[in-house]
């Protein structure tokens, strides 16, 4: 599942619970997409085309719930 929030106001309490120090430099962002997976075969040709399409669209910053930002690091190693 896609789902995306527009406006700053709208997303600033779960931006700054993300990074509280803005050490990703996030803060004042103005679009949020998440992408929900679940099962126990995502389609990742398909999370990956939609991270290519987010990224060419906007300046973009990965984040996720078990890895934080670290999953820059593990996304480049695979």
């Amino acid at each position: 599942m896609l789902e995306v929030h527009v406006g700053v106001a709208a997303i600033a309490e779960a931006v700054i619970a993300t990074s509280p120090n803005d050490e990703q430099g996030i803060w004042g962002c103005d679009l949020l997409a998440m992408v929900t997976l679940s099962g126990n075969n995502p389609d990742w040709p398909l999370v990956n085309r939609i991270w290519a399409a987010v990224v060419s669209l906007w300046k973009a910053v990965p984040w996720d719930e078990s890895s934080g930002f670290e999953i820059t690091a593990s996304a480049s190693q695979s």
